[in-house]
């Protein structure tokens, strides 16, 4: 059977969300962060225009995931298909960002240590010298993509092995579409296993960084929680309120990709060793993936005050809530205040979707940025 339309518009609504919330939240970390967050700010800033970045690569790469036995695919189902050079490298660059988001997340509890706990370097750390903390998100990045570039390369043994597959399921051919894929081992006609250990062990070496990075958070939440309960009758009451909002956020911020990134990435990895034949659900962790950056700007604009304040002053001065959703039986009517959109069915024709997203992102853009002028004077 053809490729599930429901995926491609998870994809597309996972990409809009993250657009529009990672797009609100870095105006919102320009113009209502009180000085109290000091360069931090900055540091949250990198991270919203990353999450933007990230929606654009999972767009253009548009994943979908089929294991089958001890193998593991990954397909390009974007424009980008019949590309199989160019389709390659952005799926590896779609899995490197995948890294560097991971590792940004630890540079986050790595900052609020350093701030709580050795407010001397964080001090060093100013102007251009803020750079520095990026420098191990980019190396696991770079790490992530040499890994997957050399060992997830197609080959005609992998085409060959997942043939059958993938026409069955999505009625692809393995020789023509652009992947990166995995064997990690298979019996030949003597019934001998023959392991392909280089690509064994690059799964093993990408868990090992993803378990690196959670074990720098849990270290660095640990050690941040401890100084900040001995050292909170030394604070100001808003410098000791602000440390708890930036705290609880980033501890909720790595609880979320925890169970929705970290355990399922986890789990594709390790569901070919033993074999399993999972389907169309080994395209769940791809689809959660593609709204964690949605996810993540939503936590940071709900639990640190001013962000909240300004989302709040924004609802009240334009009603958003107000907008309509009306259904019918046989079309879906989206009322804006500019646009309204009409398409015929939920899962209709894609570029008619496609179409309605980007007049959702724009509408939804102009009022934010009508807002901004009417709330930063409340």
């Amino acid at each position: 059977m053809p490729m599930p339309n429901a995926l491609r518009y998870l994809q597309y609504t996972g990409c809009a969300l993250t657009e529009v919330f990672s797009f609100y939240l870095f105006i919102l970390i320009l113009t209502r962060s009180s000085k109290k967050f000091g360069a931090y700010k900055y540091l949250m800033a990198v991270f919203s225009l990353f999450s933007m970045g990230y929606g654009v690569v999972e767009v253009l790469t548009q994943p979908v995931i089929h294991i089958e036995g001890t193998a593991l695919i990954l397909i390009v189902d974007s424009f980008l298909k019949t590309e199989k050079v160019i389709g390659f490298h952005v799926a590896v660059l779609y899995c490197s960002s995948y890294g560097v988001c991971v590792a940004l997340l630890s540079t986050h509890f790595c900052y609020r240590y350093l701030a709580v706990c050795r407010p001397h370097v964080i001090q060093r750390l100013t102007g251009r010298r803020l750079a520095y903390l990026f420098i191990p998100s980019l190396f696991f990045g770079v790490l992530w993509f040499a890994t997957v570039d050399y060992c997830a390369r197609p080959t005609a043994f992998n085409s060959e092995y997942l043939k059958e597959s993938l026409r069955q399921y999505y009625n692809e051919d393995s020789y023509s579409v652009a992947q990166i894929s995995f064997v990690y081992y298979y019996y030949n006609n003597s019934n001998q296993l023959i392991i392909h250990w280089a690509q064994v062990l690059s799964m093993f070496f990408l868990s090992s960084i993803m378990g690196f990075t959670i074990t720098s958070i849990i270290i660095f939440a640990v050690k941040t929680y401890k100084s900040v309960e001995k050292s909170r009758d030394k604070w100001s009451p808003m410098t000791r309120d602000l440390h708890r909002q930036l705290f609880n956020t980033l501890v909720l911020q790595s609880l979320v990709p925890f169970f929705i990134m970290f355990l399922p990435v986890a789990l594709i990895f390790s569901v070919p060793l033993l074999n399993v034949h999972p389907g169309y659900l080994a395209n769940t962790p791809g689809i959660w993936i593609s709204f964690y950056p949605a996810i993540d700007a939503v936590i940071a604009v709900l639990m640190i005050r001013d962000f909240r304040d300004a989302l709040f002053c924004m609802l009240k001065k334009q009603k958003v809530l107000e907008m309509l959703f009306l259904f019918q039986v046989e079309n879906v009517t989206w009322q804006w205040d500019i646009v309204t959109v009409h398409y015929p069915l939920i899962f209709g024709d894609s570029q008619f979707m496609q179409c309605s997203l980007v007049y959702i992102i724009l509408d939804l853009l102009g009022t934010f940025f009508a807002t901004f002028v009417s709330c930063s004077h409340a």
